[in-house]
């Protein structure tokens, strides 16, 4: 009795243990699910942005944040469906959150500064842009994006600096 004592007391461990190991290898497999159901949602997002589907865009960016609540790329199609439909509102506030959980993205940024100087908030606009072309210089974008900005600032030399640096770029990037 005593052996099957110590028997038990040393295999129930490795019994834990063992399914353990399992529930880990099922959760594994059930994320790498997850992450495909997400890359099909998102390609259909991008399908249904092609062909100005806004409300079936909303409906998958929402199935993704569902799956991934800080799914940038998500909340990046979800603030350019708000803005083409019209409800800048709306957009701002997805972008907020977008850059609050992926501060480097330069895509988030961008938008975001483009939506903003629609609405001529030059200041924040032009924050934004700054932060990109801190991380990346040469994006032809941004410079260009802040040509634009520096122009409805009244900063017309400046902006076409900026518009040339842009071109330039773009040129060599091809």
């Amino acid at each position: 009795m005593r052996n099957f004592t110590r028997y038990i007391i040393f295999a129930l461990p490795i019994i834990f243990l063992g399914v353990n190991i399992t529930a880990q290898e099922l959760t594994q497999e059930e994320k790498l699910t997850q992450k495909k159901e997400i890359r099909r949602l998102l390609k259909d997002c991008v399908s249904q942005y092609q062909i100005e589907n806004y409300d079936a865009v909303n409906t998958k960016a929402d199935s993704i944040l569902i799956l991934e609540e800080d799914n940038a790329d998500a909340l990046y199609y979800k603030s350019l469906s708000y803005y083409n439909v019209g409800d800048t509102t709306t957009a701002i506030e997805t972008l907020r959150r977008g850059v609050d959980l992926s501060p480097l993205s330069s895509r988030l940024k961008i938008l975001f500064s483009r939506i903003l100087l629609t609405l001529n908030n030059t200041t924040e606009a032009m924050s934004l842009v700054d932060e990109v072309l801190a991380i990346k210089p040469k994006l032809p974008e941004a410079l260009y994006l802040k040509g634009l900005v520096l122009l409805a600032q009244n900063d017309s030399t400046q902006a076409i600096v900026f518009f040339q640096q842009a071109l330039k770029n773009q040129i060599f990037s091809d």
